[in-house]
């Protein structure tokens, strides 16, 4: 989901690139006034949106967990800097028509405000994500092997794992399952951490890790959304751990 997401930002900055350069050849003057700040106002409060923006960055990767809302805060930020700087070129030097390229940058801000949004922001549930595993049928499943792996800081304190053959409680566990809601997870969250697998032998093979915060079907992320009720049945079940 990642690779798409930067695809998508990467083709915006090329287009926006080529359009920004057109406009500065064809319309703008060079007056020997190329860049902001146009005064004072204009340096300052370029000068703290950056900051701020620096923040942004900077608390997605301290703060992995809520790294999509940092991004957010960050586009937000660049949009607020491009509109701005748009009105105090248009406002102070309109014959240049340099604010002509801040709008075009801030056009391409908005829609990679907005595809952000649509790749990160959709909820879904479970249920929803495994339609796309077309093999997969719940009915069909009499064994669940579920392992858990315990950790503590990054010290792994112990792992263990057992077979159910319960078939009441394995409906109940992939029941439970089905109704967790997730979003996508444009980012890698540390694997290092408490979590329950489930390994789902059908016709096919499927992988299953269930964290407290996240989900992980086939290798693929999702972060949850409200509470991990099935990370809290698990933890509360009595299970004959081999």
């Amino acid at each position: 989901m990642f690779d798409f997401l930067l695809l998508f930002i990467l083709l915006v900055f090329i287009v926006t690139s080529i359009m920004a350069r057109y406009i500065r050849n064809k319309y703008t003057y060079d007056t020997g006034h190329r860049y902001p700040p146009i005064n004072n106002t204009h340096k300052w409060v370029n000068r703290i949106l950056i900051l701020f923006i620096a923040l942004s960055v900077i608390g997605a990767f301290v703060f992995s967990y809520a790294a999509e809302n940092y991004i957010l805060i960050c586009i937000i930020l660049i949009i607020i800097q491009n509109g701005f700087s748009a009105y105090m070129e248009y406002k102070h030097e309109r014959e240049e028509n340099d604010y002509m390229i801040s709008l075009v940058w801030m056009t391409a801000s908005l829609v990679i405000l907005v595809g952000f949004m649509i790749f990160t922001l959709p909820t879904k549930t479970v249920d929803d994500v495994l339609q796309d595993y077309e093999t997969f049928n719940p009915e069909l499943i009499e064994q669940l092997e579920i392992e858990n792996d315990a950790w503590k800081e990054e010290e792994m304190m112990y792992s263990r794992k057992t077979y159910l053959e319960d078939k009441k409680l394995i409906d109940e566990i992939l029941s439970e399952l089905s109704q967790v809601e997730v979003r996508n997870s444009l980012f890698g969250f540390d694997k290092r951490d408490s979590h329950y697998g489930l390994y789902i032998r059908e016709s096919e093979f499927y992988y299953i890790a269930v964290y407290e915060d996240y989900l992980s079907i086939d290798f693929e992320d999702y972060k949850v959304v409200g509470d991990n009720d099935l990370y809290r049945m698990l933890e509360e079940i009595e299970i004959d751990w081999e």
